[in-house]
């Protein structure tokens, strides 16, 4: 089992060397919460071409939620369970950067320009929305709830025009 998960994490290549589905441009990404893994699923040939291993601690981090920016350049996940955010290459697939955020990181989105993520962390106890450089993931601004107003942000949005909805 360990050889045939190794080879399918290596992209399942055949006698010749070759990955199948290397050049697909129109994927799809889908969180396996309880494996600490991703599934990249050819779009137009409805196939899982690829599992991506996102999980950072020896526990189940729990990856919760995959966002794509509107460039196509990265694609974000959140672990909810050791609340932190990964930045991956969307061409490559490739672990590009990591940041701490809040404690239970939810949503990721991107602004419309591609320089800001914003992160709805959902802890009761200390309810925020980060914003960060996409460049860096260093925080650029953190907005704390008050209790009892804002409990448990989750999902967010933002419009073409770059307004924030959470």
């Amino acid at each position: 089992i360990e050889i045939i998960r190794r080879w399918v994490a290596a992209g399942a290549q055949n006698d010749a060397g070759q990955v199948p589905y290397a050049g697909a441009r129109r994927k799809l990404y889908v969180t396996n919460q309880a494996s600490d893994q991703i599934s990249v699923i050819d779009a137009d040939a409805m196939v899982v071409m690829r599992l991506i291993d996102v999980g950072v601690l020896p526990n189940v981090d729990s990856p919760h939620n995959v966002h794509v920016d509107r460039q196509g350049r990265y694609w974000y996940v959140t672990l909810i369970n050791s609340a932190r955010l990964l930045q991956f290459e969307a061409e490559t697939d490739s672990l590009r950067a990591m940041a701490v955020v809040g404690q239970s990181p939810a949503n990721p989105v991107t602004s419309p320009d591609g320089r800001t993520v914003y992160v709805t962390n959902w802890n009761p106890n200390n309810a925020t929305l980060h914003a960060l450089d996409t460049e860096t993931l260093a925080e650029k601004n953190v907005l704390r709830f008050p209790p009892g107003f804002g409990d448990l942000p989750h999902g967010l949005c933002i419009t073409a025009d770059g307004l924030l909805y959470a």
